[in-house]
C-alpha cells in the first residue's frame, strides 16, 4: 500500500467513525420498495423542481402542451396566455376532476373539458359553465385550473 492510499484509508476511516457510521452492509430495501418510493414520492419529489419543458414549446400566445408527470402521478398543462405570461396548471377539471386537455399540444385561447363542457381560458380561469345558474353558490374565482409554482429562465420551465 502506498503512502497516498493508506492517508486516505485512515481519513475515511476517521470519518467513518466521527460521523457515527457504520462500516457493515447496506441495505437495499430503500432502493426496492414501493412503500420507500411512495415516501419518497411524497416527501421529496412533490416539493422538488423538476424540468418540464423549453420555451420554444411556446412559440406565441395561445400556445401549450401537455404532460403527465410520472412522479407526481399528475397531468399538467403549461400555457402561453395572451398577455404572454407562461404558467402552469394541473389539467384537471374542477367539477369532476377529468383531463381538460387531451391534445399534446397546440394553439388555443380556451379549454373545454369534455365530460360537462366546463370551460376554461388558457390563463386558468373559469369561463363557462353549463346551466349555471343550477350550481348554487358557485364561485368562478375559486374553480379554476389549479396552478403550478414554475419558473421559465434560460429557456427552460422548471416547476414546483
Amino acid at each position: 500500500m502506498n503512502e497516498m492510499t493508506e492517508l486516505a484509508s485512515i481519513c475515511t476511516s476517521d470519518l467513518t467513525q466521527t460521523a457515527g457510521l457504520g462500516t457493515g452492509p447496506v441495505s437495499c430495501e430503500p432502493y426496492r420498495s414501493p412503500a420507500y418510493f411512495e415516501r419518497e414520492r411524497e416527501n421529496l419529489f412533490k416539493r422538488a423542481w423538476l424540468t418540464v419543458g423549453r420555451v420554444e414549446q411556446l412559440p406565441e400566445k395561445g400556445s401549450f402542451f401537455t404532460k403527465t408527470i410520472e412522479i407526481w402521478n399528475a397531468p399538467i398543462v403549461v400555457t402561453r396566455g395572451s398577455d404572454d405570461r407562461i404558467q402552469a396548471f394541473y389539467n384537471v377539471c374542477a367539477h369532476r376532476g377529468n383531463q381538460v386537455v387531451l391534445t399534446e399540444r397546440g394553439r388555443a385561447s380556451r379549454f373545454s373539458c369534455n365530460y360537462h363542457n366546463w370551460v376554461y381560458r388558457n390563463d386558468g380561469s373559469l369561463m363557462g359553465v353549463p346551466d349555471e345558474a343550477n350550481f348554487f353558490d358557485l364561485d368562478k374565482k375559486k374553480c379554476g385550473l389549479v396552478p403550478i409554482a414554475g419558473a421559465f429562465a434560460g429557456g427552460g420551465g422548471i416547476l414546483r
